[in-house]
């Protein structure tokens, strides 16, 4: 069976992204930010992508209930 895997950082520098099947880096993005994001801005951005994820694997999973 294969395990694949979204990573997401955020730190107050940089935020990074990677895709990762099998234990193997399949995809990696890195972005550097001009000024220090702060730590409710990071809990913000990372909030957003998880509840995005979140409703597009439960509407893949249920359907449009």
């Amino acid at each position: 069976m294969a395990v694949s895997e979204v990573r997401l950082v955020v730190a107050p520098r940089e935020a990074r992204l990677v895709l990762v099947r099998d234990n193997e880096v399949v995809e990696e993005e890195l972005w550097r930010f001009e000024r220090a994001m702060g730590r409710s801005e990071a809990a913000q951005v990372v909030k957003a992508v998880f509840d995005s994820t979140y409703d597009y694997i439960n509407y893949a999973v249920n359907g449009d209930d």
